[in-house]
Order: C-alpha cells, then sequence, then structure tokens
C-alpha cells in the first residue's frame, strides 16, 4: 500500500513538473514580446564587404560534425529552369534542402537536368524522373480536362503521389510541395505584424503557442528543421502542415539604403541580381486575406503517412493527402508560410501558358502592403555564399552562364 501510495505520489509531481515547465516559458514569452518587437532593428548584421571569397564545400567531412537534419522537396517545373538555380540555393540553406527530386512537364522545353548538374560534388541528393517513373497512377486525364493546365496538374497528382512514396522508402521526414516560384520562409515576427494580436488568443491554443514560438524564434541563424525540431508540445506540427502562402508583387524598392547596399555588394561581385527574386522584390499583398494570394501549400512528414493514405488520389496539389486539412492558415499563427513571387513581367510571360495574360500580371503586380526597407530575405544569400566562396555560388546560382 506505502508502494502504490509513493508512486502515485511522484507520478502526480511528475505531472507538475511538466505543467510548470509549460507555464514557465509561456510566461517568459509573453514577457519578452512586447520589449523585443520595440528593441528589434530588424537590420541584417552582415558586414556585406566580409563575405568569405573562398570556403569549404560542406561539413560532413569533419570528423566528429554533428549530422544535420535535413529536408526533402518533390518538384514538378515547367520551363523554369532560371528560377530553379535560386529556388534550390536557397531552399539548400533555409530548410535546410539535401534530396530533391524533380519533373519536368511534357510541355516544357527546358531540361531541368542542366540545373541539377551544377550540384554534383556536393550533399545535394537529386534525381530527375521522366513520365515513365510516375504517369502510370489515375489513369489518363479525365474527359473534359484535356486542356493543357488541366493535364498539368493531373500528372502533378501523379507524381506528388509517387514522389511521396519514393520518399518515404527512403526514409525521409519532411518533405515540401511547394513551385519553383514558392519559396518557404520562416514567418518570423515583424514590424507589420501587430504586437497585442496575442490578446485576443485564448491562452494556452495552438494559436496562442505559435505566436509566441514566432516571437521566440532567433533572428539569422534558424533553418525550417530547427522550427520543426524546437516547437513546444502544444505547436507540434501536424504530419499535414498548411504554410499560408503570401503573394510578392512585381514592385521593387530602390530608394532603402540597405536594398543599394546588398545590390551593389551583388553586381560587385559578379552575381546577377536581376535573377534573385527572393533579395529584388519586397513588397506584398496583405496578409491574412484569400485574394490574391490565394490556397497555401504543404510540408508533409511522410514517415507519419500510412502507404494507404499516400496511394490515394490527391484532391489538389494544396491539398495532396488526406491527413491535410484546408489549406488555408492564419498569418500571425503560422510558423513557417510560403512567398509566392510574381516576378517581372518578362520572367512571368516566359513561361508558355494561356493564363499568363498582361492583364492576369497587372491585377497582382501593384501590391505594396510589405515593409518597403525590411531585408530578412537576403540573409540566406549571405550564408549561402559564406558556405561556398563566391565562385562556387555563382555557378550553382548559373550566374556564370553566359
Amino acid at each position: 500500500m506505502f508502494l502504490d501510495r509513493l508512486l502515485l505520489l511522484l507520478i502526480l509531481l511528475f505531472f507538475l513538473f511538466v505543467v510548470y515547465q509549460e507555464l514557465s516559458i509561456g510566461k517568459r514569452f509573453s514577457k519578452d514580446s512586447k520589449q523585443i518587437y520595440r528593441d528589434s532593428s530588424w537590420v541584417i548584421p552582415h558586414d556585406l564587404n566580409k563575405i568569405k571569397e573562398t570556403a569549404s564545400v560542406g561539413n560532413s567531412s569533419r570528423k566528429g560534425a554533428e549530422v544535420q537534419r535535413s529536408m526533402a522537396a518533390c518538384l514538378m517545373v515547367r520551363d523554369d529552369n532560371t528560377l530553379m538555380y535560386e529556388w534550390l540555393a536557397y531552399h539548400y540553406t533555409i530548410l535546410p534542402l539535401r534530396h530533391v527530386l524533380v519533373a519536368a512537364d511534357l510541355n516544357s522545353t527546358e531540361n531541368p537536368n542542366e540545373v541539377l548538374k551544377v550540384w554534383n560534388g556536393t550533399d545535394l541528393k537529386f534525381i530527375s524522373w521522366t513520365d515513365a517513373d510516375f504517369m502510370y497512377r489515375f489513369g489518363e486525364i479525365p474527359v473534359g480536362e484535356e486542356d493543357q493546365n488541366h493535364h498539368y496538374l493531373h500528372r502533378q497528382r501523379a507524381f506528388f503521389t509517387s514522389c511521396a512514396e519514393y520518399m518515404k522508402a527512403q526514409n525521409e521526414s519532411w518533405v515540401v510541395f511547394v513551385d519553383t516560384d514558392e519559396f518557404v520562409v520562416i514567418n518570423r515576427l515583424n514590424k507589420d505584424d501587430d504586437p497585442f494580436r496575442e490578446e485576443e488568443m485564448e491562452k494556452n491554443s495552438t494559436r496562442y503557442q505559435r505566436f509566441q514560438q514566432r516571437i521566440a524564434l532567433r533572428p539569422f541563424d534558424t533553418t525550417v528543421m530547427d522550427v520543426i525540431d524546437t516547437s513546444t508540445r502544444a505547436a507540434r506540427l501536424d504530419s499535414c502542415h498548411v504554410m499560408p502562402r503570401l503573394l510578392i508583387s512585381a514592385l521593387e524598392n530602390e530608394t532603402c539604403s540597405n536594398m543599394n547596399h546588398a545590390k551593389e555588394f551583388i553586381e560587385s561581385n559578379g552575381f546577377d541580381y536581376a535573377q534573385l527574386s527572393s533579395i529584388r522584390f519586397v513588397q506584398t499583398a496583405p496578409k491574412n486575406s484569400f485574394y490574391p494570394s490565394k490556397w497555401g501549400k504543404v510540408m508533409v512528414d511522410v514517415n507519419r503517412l500510412s502507404l494507404e493514405s499516400i496511394g490515394r488520389k490527391p484532391k489538389s496539389s494544396h491539398r495532396p493527402f488526406k491527413e491535410c486539412p484546408k489549406p488555408l492558415r492564419a498569418f500571425e499563427e503560422a510558423l513557417i508560410h510560403v512567398n509566392h513571387y510574381l516576378g517581372s513581367w518578362e520572367r512571368y510571360s516566359a513561361r508558355k501558358d494561356v493564363r499568363r495574360s498582361r492583364e492576369a500580371f497587372e491585377e497582382r503586380a501593384y501590391f505594396s502592403h510589405g515593409l518597403a526597407c525590411e531585408m530578412s530575405m537576403q540573409d540566406w544569400f549571405l550564408k549561402f555564399v559564406d558556405k561556398f566562396g563566391v565562385d562556387k555560388a555563382k555557378a550553382l546560382l548559373g550566374h556564370n552562364i553566359s
């Protein structure tokens, strides 16, 4: 009897300790949130002129080096080679991406292998598929959907399903399902966030916990995988995690001193500034507005999905598996979101797509709701150059191609 009571007492004490830890974290976040918001200068703390000219490629060969947790991606492309260079470099740095499976649309006139081959000799594992690898699924395209766009969507669904199975068999965990004009972004608290929105949230709710975690995000040394691994129990990501999408318009701002500083550094070192959409364009559509950003995208922990679930025909590219909820999420509670870059008219119209008219472009080109001089997106580029050195970084970005 005494031992039973002692055991119950120990269990109770352990439970109280866990609760105390959770409450302490929540209180600390709440106490610090307004001060962090007020004190942060939101300036990248790098000296652009001190980026290393040379750097070692990777660290996997170092004795005693820790194995870095990484992510994978399933990417279908259509005449996207110019975008792919930046997309791969950015996600290699930010996710960090170490495994990517790419398939080209039948109507694509460009070969993605021309981009992928520059990554030979690095620790990015890549593979390219053809129709034979995935188009056996789901039969022919349904009658009435024979137009080019529906054909592309049908193929994309078959590809996502087969790619998810492949990644699961390769023992990958988190896999992102986005396009080449979509960049996964850590949703740090910013000046255009309302710091008092947390007062409207129910304490200890998932929404509240995620907002607190946004406040606690480290400014410049965090990857998406770090965010996943440090999520509190209450804010743990679902197996299919919806990332709200944010349209980045075609407006550029050349009046910001830090923007000009970054541009001068980039161009003076032989990089092509015009090809770096994630740095060149910073103005956004309204947050938490369905139009024009529309549906979100997902990243999926394939280890937590069954093969039966993966094998079902997806509803859409925004909701590829049954575990995926409706692809909408409030921006203030999102730990991770997706920037959708419209780009310049020249880039937008380069893809042969009947939907890409001048009228469609101008409907979305002139939004200016973002912070004109907010430069947090440039940080990936500095890290990337620091890791690979200027010459190798230019090669990986395709900036030394005449």
